[in-house]
C-alpha cells in the first residue's frame, strides 16, 4: 500500500504555496498602487510615457498597427492600446495600472522560476525578492517597456529551466518584441538545449515568429527601425546627461543592484557563485543569463537604473537556491521594502509642476 506523501516543510511553513503566493501578491500591488496617479495627468514619472502611450492610444483611434517610431519594439504599445479603446484621449492612469498587472505577473512568475530551478522555499524568495526591488517596484508604476520585459526573461528562464525549449524560445521571442534586449535570452537558450539541436533550432524559429508577429513593423519598417535602434543603442553606449561623473560601469550597476535589493544582493551573488560550481541545468541557465547580460552592461556609459530590471528574476532565484539561507534572505528583505515604503509615500504628494500649471 502506497503511503500518503508528506508535504514539503516549506509549503507547510508558509500555510500552503498558493496562500503565501496570494499574499505576497497582495501586498505588492498595494504598494505599487500607491502614487500610482502621480504627475497626472501629465506623464511625469518617466518621459517614455508619452512616447508609448498616445501611441498606443492611436492604435485603437484609427491611427492603425504601424506606430512609426521603433526606438523600442511594439509588444508593450500592444498590450496597452486594447484598454485604450474607450478613453477620448491617451488614458496614462489606465496604462500604469496595466503595468501594475502585468508587474504582478513578473512576481508570479519568478515564484515559479525559484520553484522549478530550486523547489518551494527558493521560489518564494525570488518572489519576495521581485515584490519588494525597489526598481522593479518604481518601474511597475510607470507605462513603459521594463516591465514587460522582465515578466518575458522570467518566463523564459523559467520554461528553459524545465526543459521546454520550444515555448522558451516562443517567449524569449515576446521578451525581445518588449524591448530588444530580450534578444540577450538566446544565450541561456543554448545552454539549455545544448546537444538538443532539433529542439534547440525549432525553439530559435519560434522566438523569429513570436518577434515577428508582435512587432511586425519592425521587419517591415526595417530600414527606420534599424536606425531608431541604433540611435538608441549609440547614445547608450557613448552616455547620456547626467552620468558624466559616474564610476565605470561594473561598479555604477553593481551599486544601483544593491539600492534595489540591499544586503540581499550579497545572498543572491553568493548563489550565483554556488551556481557555476555546482553546474546543473538550473545553475548554468540562470548563470549564463547574469554573466552574459551583466557583461553587455558594462559596454555602456549609461547606466539607468532599468538596465537591471531583467536581472531580477534571475538573482531572486539564485538568492533562494541556498535554501538554508532562505530565512536569513527573508528577513534582509525588509530592508529594500522600507525602502519601497519611503518612495511611496514621496509620491503621494503633488508634483511642483503640476502646482505650476494649475497657477498659470
Amino acid at each position: 500500500m502506497r503511503l500518503p506523501q508528506k508535504s514539503e516543510p516549506s509549503d507547510n511553513r508558509w500555510g500552503g504555496p498558493w496562500v503565501a503566493l496570494a499574499a505576497l501578491l497582495v501586498l505588492a500591488a498595494a504598494v505599487r498602487l500607491v502614487g500610482i496617479r502621480y504627475g497626472l495627468p501629465f506623464a511625469l514619472l518617466n518621459p517614455d510615457e508619452r512616447n508609448i502611450v498616445p501611441r498606443a492610444w492611436a492604435m485603437t483611434h484609427g491611427g492603425g498597427l504601424d506606430p512609426h517610431w521603433f526606438e523600442y519594439p511594439t509588444l508593450t504599445m500592444y498590450l496597452l492600446a486594447p484598454f485604450q479603446a474607450w478613453h477620448a484621449e491617451p488614458s496614462y492612469l489606465t496604462a500604469r495600472l496595466t503595468i501594475v498587472a502585468l508587474a504582478l505577473g513578473g512576481i508570479a512568475a519568478s515564484w515559479w522560476l525559484g520553484r522549478r530551478a530550486y523547489g518551494p522555499a527558493a521560489g518564494f524568495v525570488a518572489a519576495a525578492a521581485v515584490a519588494v526591488e525597489t526598481t522593479y517596484v518604481a518601474y511597475s508604476r510607470m507605462a513603459v517597456t521594463d516591465v514587460p520585459l522582465t515578466l518575458g526573461v522570467a518566463v523564459a528562464l523559467a520554461l528553459m529551466v524545465s526543459g521546454r525549449l520550444a515555448l522558451g524560445g516562443l517567449v524569449v521571442g515576446l521578451a525581445a518584441s518588449a524591448k530588444y534586449p530580450g534578444v540577450l535570452l538566446l544565450a541561456p537558450l543554448l545552454v539549455a538545449g545544448w546537444g538538443q539541436w532539433r529542439r534547440l533550432g525549432a525553439g530559435v524559429v519560434l522566438a523569429v515568429v513570436a518577434f515577428a508577429v508582435t512587432s511586425p513593423f519592425v521587419l517591415l519598417d526595417l530600414g527606420q527601425a534599424a536606425g531608431d535602434a541604433w540611435r538608441v543603442q549609440r547614445y547608450a553606449h557613448t552616455g547620456w546627461l547626467g552620468f558624466e561623473h559616474d564610476h565605470a560601469a561594473p561598479i555604477a550597476f553593481t551599486g544601483r543592484l544593491w539600492d534595489g535589493f540591499g544586503p540581499a544582493l550579497l545572498i543572491a551573488l553568493g548563489g550565483l557563485v554556488v551556481a557555476f560550481v555546482r553546474r546543473n541545468r538550473a545553475d548554468l541557465v540562470l548563470g549564463v543569463f547574469v554573466l552574459v547580460y551583466f557583461a553587455n552592461l558594462v559596454t555602456l556609459d549609461s547606466h539607468f537604473d532599468r538596465y537591471l530590471l531583467p536581472l531580477v528574476p534571475a538573482l531572486g532565484a539564485l538568492a533562494g537556491s541556498l535554501r538554508s539561507l532562505a530565512p536569513v534572505t527573508l528577513l534582509l528583505l525588509v530592508v529594500p521594502f522600507t525602502w519601497d515604503v519611503r518612495d511611496a509615500r514621496d509620491l503621494t504628494r503633488t508634483d511642483a509642476r503640476v502646482v505650476a500649471h494649475g497657477w498659470v
